[in-house]
């Protein structure tokens, strides 16, 4: 299966506005407005990966999939696009240090870049990707229709070092689904409970308790400063508004018909 982290780095730029890469100060806003001023959008591509990114051998011309992809997205910011060519092994470093603004290129080589095996103690279920976000990749073993609780282990996502356990265990699975605070706080949510972590060092950040209707499927969904559920009441299913910085339950809505959970999503113009 083709990885296509390319699409993903293109994709950035149309949907979040070029959000920064790497340890610098600039924020999305900022860095659309440097685009935008400038009224270029600086894309880094290898130029030798056919059909993704190579040269037209009847003209010399730069095309393929990943080049006209990005193209359509320079032209949706309003900008010209201007290709910068970099070898493989030096186009993160390109971005890190703003060389250009995203990556548009198949990431793919075929190569394992890290394995990371997480110990199993008695009881604990298979292992299961929870997200990554903010360059940290999130996994567990808990979960198994939220019988069996254990830690959240956080590995860089780049080298796969372990970075942390979280301090307190959760029954949350691969079917509930881990989201993340725009800080890159992991929120998750179980049958019986929603947990903030520290994306820093795994402590918890709140955890506030909640009944759902079954035990799978019971992921959250966050949008602006809330958190929002599917909660079981003696009325039926509701949705639920948490404070997405304290925990603090702020209201829910009236009973839904039917019995069908299922994890909130948010609609573009915010409606849950």
């Amino acid at each position: 299966m083709r990885t296509r982290l390319s699409f993903v780095a293109v994709l950035l730029a149309a949907t979040t506005a070029l959000a920064a890469c790497g340890g610098g100060s600039s924020s999305p806003e900022t860095d659309l407005a440097r685009v935008k001023e400038a009224g270029v959008l600086k894309i880094g591509t290898e130029g030798t990966y056919s059909p993704f990114s190579y040269h037209d051998p009847t003209n010399n011309q730069l095309t393929g999939y990943d080049v006209e992809v990005a193209k359509a997205v320079a032209a949706k910011l309003g900008v010209k696009a201007e290709f910068v060519e970099t070898p493989w092994d030096a186009i993160f470093a390109g971005l890190t240090s703003k060389r250009f603004d995203v990556i548009a290129m198949d990431l793919e080589t075929g190569a394992e870049l890290w394995p990371r095996n997480i110990q199993f103690n008695t009881g604990d279920w298979t292992t299961w990707v929870a997200g990554v976000s903010q360059g940290r990749l999130y996994a567990s073993r808990s979960g198994n229709g939220a019988s069996v609780f254990a830690k959240l282990h956080c590995f860089d996502s780049t080298t796969g070092a372990p970075l942390w356990m979280s301090v307190e265990s959760t029954n949350a699975g691969a079917y509930d689904g881990v989201v993340f605070a725009p800080n890159g706080d992991p929120v998750i949510g179980t049958f019986t409970k929603i947990w903030r972590i520290d994306h820093l060092n795994g402590s918890t950040v709140w955890s506030v308790p909640r009944t759902a209707s079954i035990s799978g499927d019971c992921g959250v969904a966050v949008n602006g400063n809330a958190v929002y559920s599917t909660n079981f009441t003696a009325s039926g299913l509701v949705i639920a508004r948490y404070d997405l910085a304290t925990g603090a339950f702020q209201y829910q809505s009236g009973p839904m018909p039917g019995s069908t959970q299922n994890t909130p999503m948010v609609g573009p113009d915010g409606t849950i």
